[in-house]
């Protein structure tokens, strides 16, 4: 029996941490990370409205958002649906996408099965990177935000 009782004790010992540990802070870690002055789009819930503007901080209770005005906003994470970031990968999609559409033409018309003259080659490997570069362009708005925190439901 007082073996029993040794083994609750010590299970409900190792299980009172969790118990009152604070709630969880992962969903404001990538908040807290970002940098100052980032440029974010705070979508809120009462009233429903888009901020858009620089980031300033956040912690657990508040995001603090600098409006193309130049004034702060605080608003209450209670009243935040998404919280987005602006890339700046989204700088490079266009110059990689014509690279790599004009070097992967460029090297198939270059193939002894296909006889084209040198001229012909320079021509496809300029289409191929026009074609490259709208593809980096779509590619690049479509990755120019990341969701940084999503509200709960």
């Amino acid at each position: 029996m007082v073996k029993q009782l040794w083994v609750a004790i010590l299970c409900f010992t190792l299980a009172a941490p969790a118990w009152c540990a604070p709630p969880d802070s992962a969903p404001y870690a990538a908040l807290a990370a970002l940098q100052p002055g980032r440029k974010v789009t705070v979508e809120t819930r009462q009233p429903e409205r888009k901020l858009k503007g620089s980031f300033v901080r956040a912690d657990g209770e508040a995001v603090t958002v600098r409006l193309k005005s130049g004034s702060a906003e605080t608003i209450p994470m209670g009243n935040i649906r998404r919280v987005t970031a602006r890339r700046k990968v989204y700088r490079y999609a266009v110059p990689v996408g014509a690279a790599a559409g004009g070097a992967l033409v460029g090297a198939l018309a270059a193939r002894p099965k296909m006889d084209f003259v040198a001229d012909d080659i320079a021509w496809l490997a300029a289409a191929g990177a026009g074609l490259g570069a709208l593809a980096g362009l779509l590619v690049g708005a479509a990755a120019r935000t990341e969701v940084v925190y999503e509200g709960s439901r």
